[in-house]
């Protein structure tokens, strides 16, 4: 193999690790998003068990359309299970839930983090390499 054809090997290597980095750096923002979601959710109910109600709140419909509603006294909140399927749980399952969610997505992202962190170990590795043989390119071609 030719040292340009080497070349364009590890350069294409490269952008396909880099592009890794950048899906798991988007997955890792989403999963943060989800987590700051489930972290107010329980705020919220913790309040809620603190009996200081009503509550007036704006609910979303979806495309930027909300509709107030007073929550007078929940004891019962209907919670996504997954495959949206919602079942009635009491305030203190309901917060265990969403607890045990956030612990999980906590995880993930941290399993995401370590992979993303390799994988720029990865891009320098490459990085370095690339600069190490085009600059042997231009000593050569002196």
């Amino acid at each position: 193999m030719s040292s340009d054809e080497r070349l364009a090997r590890v350069i294409a290597d490269l952008q396909t690790a880099e592009r890794i980095v950048a899906d798991l750096n988007l997955r890792i923002l989403n999963i943060e998003r989800s987590i700051e979601e489930h972290e107010n959710a329980v705020r919220f109910i913790q309040e809620i068990k603190k009996g200081s109600g009503p509550y007036n709140l704006l609910i979303p419909l979806g495309a930027g359309v909300f509709a107030r509603v007073e929550l007078t006294s929940p004891d019962i909140l209907h919670v996504n299970l997954g495959a949206q399927l919602f079942a009635q749980k009491s305030l203190e399952e309901s917060e265990q839930i969403l607890t045990r969610r956030s612990q999980s997505l906590q995880q993930a992202r941290d399993n995401l983090s370590r992979r993303a962190a390799e994988y720029m170990s990865r891009v320098e590795e490459l990085r370095r390499f690339i600069n190490a043989m085009l600059s042997q390119q231009q000593q050569a071609g002196r």
